[in-house]
């Protein structure tokens, strides 16, 4: 056998297994000096997505997540274990890794070399760049209102929409769940905050181990003057984090003002990086101490509530993403997520990046006072998500909303599907303590929320391709307006 036809194969059999890199990932790597470090995401072929959960376990808050996590636990350790044997071997040709159980990726901070090692390696489905990239964060509206006026004007005009003062008035404000926030951080002694922050102890005492975790392990931004990264205790270097917290489970602001709260800072100073993003995935999967250690899956969320998106772009790999969001959902956690800010630049193809695209989350559409869609909100359709195909599952209020603020005392009012997002991770912490045998079931309390929405249509001029002025779900308003009371008066009567 000649030379050539030795070379041949060899680069054939490498070629069957190349992994996919994005572009401009690829575009680094070809200008890269020699001996220069790159940052990426590695995402293994070999994803777990678990199921069949043993009914035993379904609704037991300590058995099913800690099923679920060892699941993840136990595959990523057997999957990853030739890709960090190869990266110890490249010795300080790599520069850092980290694994992450719930997704069965990692994280390499590495030379071309290693990546080219690794886009050849078997096991290796795709690679992207984890550069940092600049978050568009809706931006408050408006004069800042006084603490004196937010609390004069309660219930405010969101809540009563959603009718969340309907079910306070029988009682239920959410007691005993918890709700988790990954944005911006948060101010946890907020007045509106620091009653119902899981770090609060009954005694008075603040420990923020498994209430608080800084997916800003490593700094991200060029500086930052409000947040260090490693945060020992919660921080919001921009308000946007404190606002959506507010909006859940805020004392005079919140949909469910009874329900304890966590939280996760996955942006820096306006700036994040896929890395950011799922150092927060895997923390709500089984919460930890603040050094990451000693994971516990019986603490996690009922609720995560996820304001941003991460599209092409900003370089999140959607394979990642998915097989994440579907471990959290295995594990009883319900994610609502924001659908998106970009109808006006983007039309009916704005819905088009992680995590709303992914069929295991609800996707939510902001609406004003009269529950008419923003002009901002994303919408349309989204090949292959769930059985409608379409981007938006449910409408919340998402406009001119007041929340609690990054100041100590302070509060703010912004508009976005940021705003809209966090009534509906409210409204399951609601519908969990009416209904306990709905507690840690995704599916069930995802229908529930459809199928008592108050329908709203679309007009000729704001609709998208399948819709027509009476039908839902359409591709704006999903199945219509968060009814809270109207999925209590359900569920109970089932």
């Amino acid at each position: 056998m000649s030379a050539k036809t030795v070379l041949a194969l060899a680069v054939l059999a490498s070629s069957a297994y190349a992994a996919d890199i994005n572009a401009q990932l690829s575009q680094a790597a070809s200008a890269a000096a020699p001996g220069e470090i790159l940052s990426f995401t590695v995402q293994l072929r070999d994803t777990l997505t678990v199921k069949n959960i043993p009914a035993s376990l379904t609704g037991d808050r300590s058995a099913q997540g800690k099923f679920v996590y060892n699941a993840l636990a136990a595959h990523a350790k057997k999957s990853q274990a030739g890709i960090e044997e190869l990266l110890k071997s490249l010795g300080d040709q790599v520069a850092y890794y980290k694994s992450y159980k719930v997704s069965n990726s990692l994280v390499v901070d590495g030379t071309s070399e290693v990546l080219s090692q690794l886009q050849n390696h078997p096991d290796v489905l795709s690679i992207s760049s984890n550069a940092a990239f600049n978050l568009a964060v809706p931006k408050p509206s408006g004069n800042a209102p006084a603490a004196s006026l937010v609390a004069a004007a309660a219930p405010l005009w969101n809540l009563a929409q959603v009718k969340a003062p309907q079910v306070w008035a029988k009682g239920f404000l959410g007691g005993n769940l918890t709700y988790a926030n990954a944005d911006t951080g948060v101010t946890w002694n907020h007045p509106e905050l620091r009653g119902n922050y899981l770090g609060v102890k009954a005694d008075g005492t603040v420990n923020h181990n498994y209430a608080w975790y800084d997916g800003v392990q490593r700094a991200v931004a060029p500086s930052n003057p409000y947040c260090s990264p490693k945060s020992a205790a919660p921080c919001d270097d921009n308000g946007h984090g404190t606002h959506t917290t507010s909006t859940s489970v805020g004392k005079t602001v919140g949909v469910a003002p009874g329900a304890k709260w966590m939280a996760c800072r996955n942006m820096d100073y306006g700036t994040g990086r896929p890395e950011t993003y799922l150092n927060c995935l895997e923390f709500f999967l089984a919460p930890t101490d603040l050094n990451g250690e000693n994971p516990d899956a019986s603490k996690r969320p009922h609720a995560i509530g996820n304001s941003y998106g991460c599209p092409a772009e900003e370089l999140c790999d959607k394979n990642t993403f998915n097989t994440a969001l579907a471990n959290l959902k295995a594990a009883g956690i319900f994610m609502s997520v924001s659908a998106g800010n970009s109808y006006e630049e983007e039309g009916c193809n704005s819905v088009s990046a992680p995590p709303a695209i992914s069929s295991t989350v609800t996707s939510v559409a902001a609406v004003d006072s009269k529950n008419l869609v923003a002009s901002f909100s994303s919408r349309g359709n989204v090949a292959g998500r769930g059985t409608t195909g379409r981007g938006v599952d449910i409408s919340a209020p998402g406009v001119n909303v007041k929340g609690a603020w990054r100041t100590a005392t302070g509060f703010n009012t912004i508009s976005g599907t940021s705003m809209a997002s966090p009534h509906v991770g409210g409204a399951v912490m609601l519908i969990a303590e009416a209904c306990p045998k709905l507690q840690r079931d995704v599916a069930k309390i995802t229908s529930l929320l459809y199928s008592t929405a108050t329908p709203l249509y679309t007009l000729r001029s704001n609709g998208c391709a399948g819709d027509t002025r009476r039908n839902t779900p359409n591709t704006v308003y999903g199945y219509g307006q968060l009814n809270i009371d109207a999925a209590i008066k359900k569920c109970q009567a089932a």
